[in-house]
């Protein structure tokens, strides 16, 4: 009876460190400060001691029950006593170890564990004064009792430490916000770093760490961090599609059945050499009809034929719906997102966010696939073994599977250091190349060859160094989880081998075992790598997950208006605009005109004066400081869907870029139906298509990437031309004739007023005020404000007008007695 009351203590106090450990798990990477400096950490660091010392005492108690079983050969409750102590060894080394990472650990999830322990360690106290089977009693009893003191000191210290927390936490919520963030950004001499412009707007490595390292401690620790991602379920789940709802169901099938096999297999395996041994010592028949059910049995558990090639091949499936999903998200919602997002952001770092819509797709995949069956794997496996050979097959599993995570956890701590850094390096690269390549032309003018070729291999070296770091570290995880594997084997073969040799249980058993060895570590290995491979997942995502994060104050609206029931009457109404978020800086004034069909509005001004910028309005890439407004046939476009608005309005940029594909296709992208004789038409009246037939592949002919095998003033004509096969109600002309020269710009003049602009709202930003002069009103904009309005003879009798000062100095710089404007 005493025995199974110690049996039940030692259970009992098994589980209550298990529930501490859990607790602290879940919650300790939430407090987790490594800049802390805590008046009470000699105090913790005498907690973190003792947690050393009671794992320390448990395992020396579970060597004294062992010593004492062996000596007097009890088999009674004996066996399970010895391994709930080992049980409870094993958890408190689990809980040493997760104290020693936790430099802020949460005392009160400690705490419980050592209440529950100290309860049932008094209750074994009781049991050893009371028993007479102890090898050595006395040294015993001292070191359960010295146990029980270790456990009410760690008691107390985490009831003080948690106290003294929760005081400091009080005070701390009672700081001003700002003296948090400031602190958080002082540096060793309490100033604050400075970071310039382009550091804060770059998408920085430790700028990323550094602000998923806060939520980590905001949003309630490791869960609050993956809560993170929830954004992207949508994408991993296929809610709405019923054919891929299918295949996960079958899938979760096969996992199941591949589960069960695995353990039919291993047994039969056994039960054929068991079979083979009667046949042999006892000269019976050959079990035939048992070797042939082993064969079907290992063609059902093959990798490559059986149930997981079943689960590789549904798995595929379910993987690419979620890459086409993310990937076709994280494009809609890049494009989505307003102007200054792509204005403050480098390109390449939003298109390597995008790709990684890959590395977050294969979540699914891994989490069940790979992660969900290899934990059943070693559940049934704990339960398994136990009835094969006995609980300390058990217990050993148990100490393989805690050894092999802690191992592959803490070296994976420095894998995920060592990727990041890899990335960073690699990125950084990648961009470097990406900017030479892309800006071939000035490299080779100014002759920086050999400057660029130090600068890249510089960053090849750095990124290889780290690469190569990373590399190694591989190299030592997979070393010390074979380690862990290997002792793990031997104690179990040397348990297997006991038993036979007792004729506890029969020799196909110690197959059995051996065969099944590798459903039990097989799991810790792939673990082990899901969890490497999750980790670098989520780190590649974090730019994505950021990338989802960043939202637009450019809505949509409710109205769709259509180009065959628009006008396209425009007006600015009192319109005042700044690029700064605190709108202290106004880059236009109370901005008010109006332009029907049929008309033309030209802005004039000198450079920064904001013509540009009322385009941008226009095109909703900004929205105007209240109370003002602009409106489309009496609309406010912050009312109209963006698509529609968009659909409304023509653009011939000063700077057109093409796509790197056919000018066919580059003109056709302004209509998408149109066809190749409309596209021919376009050319005619932009007074390009002579000069595409003289191309040798004609309208066929790639354009390069941007158009850099065109000139700019083929360019400019190639815009015009596919803005004119769009037929807008609205159209924007921004500098569009800049780069011709006068005989191209007359022909295309005339080209735009019979095919473009007739009908319609035409706006003009000109700097060559000659282009300018049949506009219906002229717009003189100075810093922000218009200044002058008119017609071109309006303006020009205007004395010490600025629009007549504007078109003095251009006259005489075309007759050479000026400087040219």
């Amino acid at each position: 009876m005493l025995q199974l009351i110690q049996s039940c203590l030692s259970l009992c106090s098994s589980i209550g460190a298990l529930a501490g450990f859990l607790l602290a798990y879940l919650f300790w990477s939430a407090d987790r400060d490594e800049s802390a400096r805590h008046p009470l950490r000699s105090i913790e660091l005498l907690g973190r001691v003792l947690t050393i010392a009671i794992a320390a005492t448990s395992c020396i108690i579970s060597i004294a029950y062992t010593l004492s079983n062996v000596s007097y050969g009890k088999v009674s409750f004996e066996p399970y006593i010895i391994a709930c102590s080992f049980l409870d060894t094993l958890l408190w080394l689990s809980l040493a170890l997760t104290l020693t990472v936790s430099s802020r650990p949460v005392w009160n999830a400690y705490g419980t564990a050592a209440l529950v322990s100290c309860l049932s360690t008094a209750g074994s106290l009781v049991y050893s004064i009371s028993t007479d089977e102890l090898l050595f009693p006395r040294t015993f009893i001292a070191l359960v009792a010295l146990r029980c003191t270790f456990l009410i000191g760690l008691c107390a210290i985490a009831s003080f430490a948690s106290c003294s927390r929760i005081a400091v936490n009080q005070q701390t919520e009672h700081e001003p916000l700002l003296r948090s963030i400031s602190s958080s950004s002082a540096g060793k001499d309490g100033e604050l770093d400075d970071p310039d412009e382009e550091s804060l707007t770059s998408d920085d490595d430790e700028l990323v760490l550094a602000k998923r390292q806060e939520i980590v401690k905001t949003r309630g620790g490791l869960l609050g961090y993956l809560k993170e991602f929830k954004i992207f379920w949508p994408y991993l789940w296929p809610s709405k599609n019923r054919r891929l709802q299918g295949i996960l169901a079958a899938l979760l099938v096969d996992i199941i059945a591949h589960r069960i096999v695995n353990v039919l297999y291993a047994r039969q395996f056994g039960l054929v050499v068991d079979g083979l041994y009667e046949a042999v010592k006892l000269g019976g028949a050959l079990p035939w009809e048992t070797i042939l059910l082993w064969i079907f049995l290992a063609i059902l558990a093959g990798h490559s034929c059986g149930l997981e090639a079943i689960s590789e091949y549904l798995g595929v499936r379910l993987t690419n719906w979620s890459r086409i999903q993310l990937q076709a998200a994280a494009f809609n919602h890049v494009m989505g997102l307003p102007m200054s997002f792509h204005d403050d952001k480098d390109s390449g770092e939003i298109i390597k966010a995008i790709e990684q819509a890959g590395s977050l797709a294969s979540l699914l995949n891994s989490i069940v696939i790979e992660t969900l069956p290899f934990l059943c794997d070693i559940a049934i496996a704990l339960f398994y073994v136990s009835t094969l050979l006995d609980i300390f097959a058990t217990v050993i599993v148990l100490y393989v599977v805690v050894a092999f995570t802690f191992v592959t956890y803490f070296i994976s701590l420095a894998m995920v250091r060592a990727r990041r850094d890899s990335a960073a390096k690699s990125r950084s690269q990648s961009r470097l190349l990406y900017e030479v390549v892309s800006n071939f032309t000035t490299v080779t003018s100014f002759g920086r060859r050999s400057h660029e070729q130090r600068r890249l291999r510089d960053a090849l070296q750095t990124a290889v160094e780290s690469d190569q770091w990373n590399n190694d570290l591989h190299i030592y995880l997979s070393a010390s989880q074979e380690l862990v594997e290997l002792m793990g084997l031997l104690a179990i073969s040397m348990l297997a081998a006991y038993k036979i040799a007792h004729g506890s249980i029969p020799v196909g058993n110690f197959v059995t075992i051996y065969e099944y060895w590798d459903v039990v570590t097989t799991p810790l290995w792939i673990l082990g790598y899901t969890l490497r491979k999750i980790s670098s997942n989520l780190v590649d995502a974090e730019r994505l997950l950021q990338l989802f994060q960043e939202s637009s104050p450019i809505k949509d609206g409710p109205i769709e208006l259509s180009p065959c029931n628009a006008l396209g009457a425009v007006s600015f109404s009192d319109v005042s605009f700044a690029y700064s978020a605190d709108q202290k800086q106004l880059t236009l004034h109370n901005i008010d005109f109006t332009a029907q069909p049929g008309q033309t509005i030209a802005l004039v001004g000198a450079t920064g004066a904001g013509k540009s910028t009322v385009i941008k309005l226009l095109l909703r890439f900004f929205d105007v400081c209240s109370p003002g407004a602009v409106t489309i046939d009496g609309h406010n476009i912050k009312h109209l869907t963006l698509d529609s608005l968009r659909g409304l309005i023509g653009i011939v940029p000063q700077s057109p870029a093409l796509f790197n594909t056919s000018l066919l296709e580059n003109v056709r992208y302004g209509r998408l139906t149109a066809s190749d004789a409309e596209v021919h038409a376009a050319c005619h009246s932009a007074a390009i298509h002579e000069r595409i037939l003289s191309f040798p592949q004609g309208y066929h002919t790639r354009v390069g990437e941007r158009g850099v095998k065109l000139s700019g003033g083929e360019l400019q004509r190639i815009a015009i031309a596919r803005v004119i096969l769009q037929q807008p109600r609205i159209v924007l002309l921004d500098e569009a004739t800049s780069a011709l020269d006068t005989k191209t710009e007359q022909e295309i003049q005339r080209g735009l007023v019979k095919d473009l602009t007739q009908g319609r709202t035409t706006i003009v930003i000109a700097h060559r005020l000659s282009t300018v002069v049949d506009a219906h009103q002229i717009l003189v904009l100075d810093e922000g404000r218009i200044v002058e309005r008119g017609s071109h003879q309006e303006l020009l009798d205007r004395e010490d007008g600025r629009y007549r000062e504007l078109w003095g100095r251009q006259i005489r710089a075309e007759v050479g007695t000026g400087r040219p404007s």
